[in-house]
């Protein structure tokens, strides 16, 4: 027995080893290799006699005494959910050239990309991906990409979010006229966000993001929560234009600047129910930023940013849902702001992510 179980995982594995690999590649391989191995993990506990350990799982997300007046999960196990999105982030920056000199500050705005995407759920867990597809209308290409994984819960729950981006617009903040598109910066960013609701009994969040449940009652919750942000912005210097450097004017230029901190959340978020099959939610999250590391890269050494020891960020949650038992559609936007760093250059930091969907139960 042990010895046919031993096959099983080693061909689970494989499997979704070869979709990641020759299959599909990098994109569709991911969700496949989850499944494959959700799928083995299941096929070998129920060999053995134990409860499936992804069913443990469920049933742990699952632990509420719901009150079934205000919130009702739905029948239906599985979902697909095509999407259609933008996504974007801001830095700011602020430095003196030399003392004495007047500051000069700019933004970098990644361009507000197309993507195209699915999100395939089972109970309670949904992987996603979203792909640019703005090359299909100018000629500009992008390797703009964007991969989700969420388990969310009545009580508790999470998600991990990694985007990649690399179409920026330099703006200077003295003179809007000038601004130039740059395709020599890319950036990387991971967030991982966990959240505890109190009244997780009346109030769902999976109502509002992942629609395996439904909100038959307008209802509020306090909301806590713990999160991690690491970004990666790289600037590919030799491909900087002459006349952005001749503009800015500064005697050498950082090739890579990392960030990431831990936060400690806490807010209010409200499912409002305007009628039998449409909801509109909302949520504040004001977060306190306690152990950050910010850092530029040059050519010859690596420089350490000042931050501050606390800091204040936020948070904000907004969807609209449109819900009708194996349907729904609807839009979602979350909005996270950050202040990594001070000093020597100042840095704020704004990640906006918008989605369009509908899809199907079954």
């Amino acid at each position: 027995m042990r010895i046919f179980v031993s096959c099983i995982r080693l061909i689970t594995f494989t499997l979704g080893t070869f979709c990641y690999f020759c299959v599909m590649k990098k994109t569709l391989g991911i969700l496949l290799l989850l499944v494959v191995t959700a799928m083995g993990l299941r096929a070998q506990d129920s060999i053995t006699g134990r409860v499936p350990l992804v069913e443990r799982f469920f049933r742990l997300l699952a632990k509420s005494n719901a009150d079934t007046a205000y919130a009702v999960r739905h029948p239906y196990r599985f979902s697909i959910k095509p999407k259609l999105g933008t996504s974007f982030n801001t830095y700011h920056f602020a430095y003196a050239p030399a003392e004495g000199q007047q500051t000069q500050r700019y933004t970098l705005v990644s361009d507000p990309l197309f993507k195209l995407g699915v999100n395939v759920s089972y109970r309670y867990l949904t992987v996603g991906l979203q792909k640019n597809v703005s090359h299909l209308f100018d000629k500009m290409r992008s390797d703009d990409m964007e991969y989700t994984l969420s388990a969310s819960g009545r009580k508790f729950g999470g998600d991990i979010v990694y985007s990649v981006s690399s179409r920026y617009t330099l703006t200077d903040d003295r003179n809007r006229d000038w601004k130039e598109e740059l395709n020599c910066f890319s950036s990387k960013r991971l967030q991982a966000n966990g959240y505890f609701v109190f009244n997780h009994r009346r109030f769902s969040y999976p109502a509002a993001f992942t629609q395996s449940y439904r909100q038959k009652r307008s209802c509020g919750s306090v909301v806590i929560g713990l999160s991690y942000n690491y970004e990666e912005l790289e600037l590919d210097v030799d491909a900087l234009p002459e006349k952005v450097t001749d503009y800015i004017g500064a005697p050498e230029y950082a090739r890579r600047l990392m960030v990431s901190h831990f936060n400690v959340n806490g807010g209010y978020a409200y499912n409002w129910v305007i009628s039998r099959r449409w909801m509109v939610h909302g949520t504040v999250l004001p977060t306190i930023s306690l152990f950050k590391k910010s850092r530029l890269e040059y050519a010859d050494r690596t420089e350490k940013l000042n931050v501050d020891k606390v800091n204040l960020g936020c948070i904000f949650r907004f969807s609209v849902l449109w819900d009708c038992n194996a349907r729904f559609g609807g839009m979602t936007a979350v909005m996270t702001l950050n202040n990594p760093s001070r000093r020597p250059v100042e840095i704020a930091d704004l990640y906006v992510r918008t989605r369009l969907f509908y899809g199907f139960r079954f």
